[in-house]
């Protein structure tokens, strides 16, 4: 049974991390599997524009929340329309792209794995996906 959610600790804020759908995972790992050039994660992030960072971003972060800490409670760290509800993360660029990262990050573990399995076996390269 896969892992659906993570907890990570940021600033001092308890962070929980929820599973993207399985098409939204899928989605996530084509797309940015099509721009890693290096197996870093940060290679891939850098080679999008501010509107698909938005859009990435957006999906992840619906599904993060943060533990309440007078009730240890998750409370989601974004409303409907977009804007973020936690302050740190409102006020703190940093700890926003570390939730956003840990997010992606999470989401596309499985994806890493089986690639890193599938390369160990073949003892080459994976070719990079390629968009026809």
């Amino acid at each position: 049974m896969r892992e659906t959610t993570k907890s990570i600790q940021i600033g001092d804020r308890t962070y929980q991390i929820n599973k993207l759908s399985v098409q939204d995972g899928a989605w996530l790992w084509f797309f940015l599997s099509a721009r890693m050039k290096t197996p870093d994660l940060h290679d891939a992030l850098s080679a999008i524009s501010e509107s698909e960072f938005a859009d990435l971003s957006g999906k992840v972060l619906a599904k993060c929340f943060y533990l309440s800490p007078d009730t240890n409670l998750p409370v989601p760290v974004r409303h409907v329309n977009g804007t973020v509800t936690d302050e740190l993360l409102a006020d703190d660029p940093t700890a926003y792209f570390d939730l956003v990262f840990a997010g992606i990050g999470f989401n596309i573990a499985p994806f890493l794995a089986k690639a890193a399995k599938e390369a160990a076996s073949s003892k080459t390269e994976p070719e990079p996906l390629r968009v026809q």
